[in-house]
């Protein structure tokens, strides 16, 4: 016997094989066991799917060598599995229980939040879920992550990180990514979840924490005696949806003519004409020509709805001289930004009063609303230390500091704006 689900309405049920068990019924499909003969009848009729086995739940994993304590007492976050996609009355008899969601997984699986084993065996006794597993959340770090974090930062160290980037070559980064050796970012499912984290942590010894977004938090390894102990805490943690490296984030786009095509819009003979008119675009990058809509590059003036400038986050605070400093939306340093403003909707004014012919961007009509996130940085002892023994290159004087650690504070200001698409040239990690 196995487990189907044939695409049939609940009319149509009553008709089926007697050999047939009906699990569930939906308005356009039911869930339903029998053997193969009946099956290969049902088909004659109907569309079927077979559906999988239930996997055995994931296991905690291992993280720097050490499992994940068992949990005593609440809150348990949980993963339930249904038997059939969830319904309505499902979710009220768990209400019910006491326990709340933080969202589903697929059709058939919510993510909970049990206060306490009362409420934990009230939700597996009831009749609608197949299975109760502890929730595991995705864990990315790299085994590297938190090497030489416990160097401490002096004359000596600075020289022989120095002389060790010198000898090669100038870079000691492997491939794009750059972690930040020893942050990684803890998101939970709740502020409340966030909040009784940040608490717990705290009594652990663990208080290098920086709050970001709705319920996340940025936790400094560098000082901890015992890395690997510390990190498991932060995994075994009630509420926690993810717990990853962090990394520093470097422009891209700069092939951008080969990529787009010259003309491809207009040139091509199954073109829709398209200009972007009507519509308001975000762009977060280095910097917008002189940063004053009124003074702007030709190819854009009078289609800046705001300029925005974002200054340098919180977390690099403690490694500058000019903390949350801000240098203002001008390009100063790359030409970065103007050039994918370009790409996305310079009108070509500039070109055609040069006498050539326009050199335009995917949406010549549409407005702009443009974010500046690169920064100027004055590096301290600490920070020069951290870029040359710990990050393995020079400390860069500018770069893209600005970006919150909550992209959402980088979203909702455009979105605010009017703009429903946001062009990011940049990443890595």
């Amino acid at each position: 016997m196995a487990r189907y689900r044939i695409f049939c309405s609940k009319s149509e049920v009553e008709n089926l094989p007697a050999a047939v068990t009906v699990e569930e019924s939906y308005p356009a499909f039911s869930i339903v066991t029998a053997d193969a003969e009946a099956i290969a009848e049902i088909k004659k009729h109907y569309p079927v799917e077979a559906l999988p086995e239930l996997k055995p739940p994931p296991e905690m994993p291992v993280v720097m060598g050490l499992a994940a304590p068992e949990r005593t007492r609440g809150p348990y976050t949980v993963a339930v599995r249904f038997r059939a996609p969830v319904r309505p009355d499902w979710l009220k008899a768990i209400a019910a229980t006491g326990c709340e969601s933080h969202g589903a997984i697929g059709s058939s699986t919510l993510v909970l939040s049990c206060p306490n084993k009362t409420s934990l065996a009230k939700l597996r006794k009831l009749a609608s879920i197949a299975r109760v597993s502890t929730y595991v959340p995705s864990i990315q770090i790299s085994p590297d992550a938190f090497a030489d974090v416990g160097t401490q930062a002096d004359d000596a160290a600075i020289a022989a990180a120095a002389a060790k980037l010198a000898g090669a070559g100038g870079d000691t980064r492997r491939g794009r990514k750059q972690p930040l050796p020893g942050i990684l970012t803890a998101s939970f499912f709740t502020a409340e979840d966030r909040k009784r984290a940040k608490r717990h942590l705290q009594r652990q010894g663990i208080r290098a924490l920086t709050e970001t977004g709705d319920s996340a938090l940025i936790i400094d390894f560098t000082g901890i005696a015992d890395v690997a102990v510390a990190v498991q805490t932060v995994a075994a943690l009630a509420g926690l949806r993810s717990l990853a490296e962090k990394h520093v984030k470097k422009l891209f786009n700069d092939v951008a003519r080969q990529v787009i095509a010259s003309g491809v819009i207009d040139a091509n003979p199954n073109s829709l004409g398209l200009t972007g008119s009507g519509e308001v675009v975000a762009v977060a990058d280095s910097g917008l020509d002189t940063g004053d809509a009124t003074t702007i590059h030709a190819d854009f003036l009078g289609r800046v709805r705001d300029i925005q400038s974002f200054a340098i986050v919180p977390f690099w605070s403690s490694m500058l001289n000019n903390p949350a400093g801000d240098d203002g939306p001008a390009d100063l340093h790359s030409g970065h930004g103007t050039h994918v403003c370009g790409s996305v909707l310079g009108n070509g004014v500039r070109s055609q009063t040069l006498g050539l012919d326009p050199i335009e961007g995917t949406a010549p009509e549409a407005e702009l609303v443009f974010q500046a996130i690169e920064q100027t940085m004055d590096w301290n002892q600490q920070g020069v230390f951290f870029w040359l023994f710990k990050i393995g290159r020079k400390p860069p004087p500018n770069g893209l500091f600005g970006i919150p650690d909550d992209l959402g504070d980088l979203f909702q200001p455009a979105y605010d704006q009017g703009a429903r698409i946001h062009s990011n040239s940049w990443g890595g990690g």
